[in-house]
């Protein structure tokens, strides 16, 4: 962070912990998460975003160390079954309106944090409704935006051993509040993986 510590969490007893690298001391927060919460997220205003593998978001002030439950994020169900015990942060991307754009390793939505009011916006499913119908469990593989503005986005698709793994790309304008629309699969031409 920007006061020279680096943050972590502990996988098995889920504790929050943070290395300040002038003292090398080491400062245990207590526990925060069930066990093994994916990665941090870091605002543009320095401070940071973790999650639980149950959906529960905890704001991290790095200046005074102040730590807020910012509540269970993909609350509303959803039909992917892996949905209920994966819901932690997965990947983000900084939107051009100074949020940050969140996927959830198992959900289908999205959704968008402002560092300024410590609130979500969710968005809308980032699958186009024709690609729906016919879809299976999608997992979220990666966000960005071009310079446009549009968002893109991977995600990997487990079939079955024989078929093996699909990855799909999107791409939603997501600003300009346009539907999402599906570019197709992710490969070269002799293997799409």
């Amino acid at each position: 962070d920007r006061n020279n510590a680096l943050w972590f969490s502990t996988y098995l007893h889920g504790h929050l912990c943070r290395l300040d690298l002038e003292t090398r001391k080491v400062e245990d927060f207590g526990q925060i998460t069930e066990f093994g919460s994916f990665k941090f997220v870091k605002d543009r205003l320095g401070n940071m975003l973790i999650s639980t593998r149950s959906g529960t978001v905890f704001h991290i002030n790095v200046d005074n160390f102040k730590i807020t439950d910012l509540g269970v994020l993909a609350r509303e169900t959803e039909k992917n079954p892996n949905w209920r015990g994966h819901r932690i942060l997965a990947h983000h991307a900084a939107m051009p309106d100074g949020r940050i754009l969140l996927g959830l390793h198992w959900s289908d939505r999205l959704y968008a944090f402002d560092p300024e009011t410590l609130k979500f916006e969710r968005f809308g499913d980032f699958r186009p409704a024709s690609f729906i119908q016919s879809a299976p469990w999608m997992m979220q593989k990666g966000l960005a935006f071009d310079s446009k503005g549009i968002l893109w986005q991977a995600t990997l698709c487990p079939i079955n051993v024989e078929v093996g793994f699909m990855a799909h790309l999107f791409r939603w304008d997501i600003m300009g509040v346009k539907e999402p629309e599906y570019v197709g699969l992710l490969g070269t031409p002799d293997r799409v993986t």
